[in-house]
């Protein structure tokens, strides 16, 4: 499965803090069924502290993927499933910001056994 990032994304691990090492659990799967290999994914990361005009003040850093960070999860389980609506509706942290849409097994990145990419790109002459 390919879970590719439509906006920022940001997570926190089970300590509570912010994490640029998510694992199956922080994106709605099960981690005895799936697992993110790190190997196949494309992702970008930024770092940055939100400021509120009224307050004059800056919040808490924000540690986020950036958009279009692409994630290649493998199934551990031949049965694995996830519930696509669930995903669909945001995954992470922020959401309220307009943190966490994103794709699932977007078209785009589909390729045949050459490698080829099944999305056909036309460009103008």
């Amino acid at each position: 499965m390919i879970i590719c990032a439509e906006s920022r994304l940001s997570f926190i691990d089970k300590y509570g803090q912010p994490t640029l090492q998510p694992n199956a659990d922080n994106f709605g799967l099960n981690h005895q069924e799936w697992e993110l290999d790190w190997g196949k994914s494309q992702v970008r990361h930024e770092i940055f502290a939100p400021y509120i005009f009224v307050n004059r003040s800056f919040l808490a850093d924000r540690v986020c993927f950036s958009k279009g960070s692409v994630f290649v999860f493998r199934k551990l389980d031949p049965h694995a499933k996830y519930n696509f609506h669930d995903l669909l509706s945001g995954i992470g942290e922020y959401k309220n910001e307009g943190f966490g849409n994103v794709f699932l097994n977007p078209i785009f990145l589909k390729t045949d056994a050459q490698a080829k990419s099944l999305f056909p790109i036309i460009k103008e002459r």
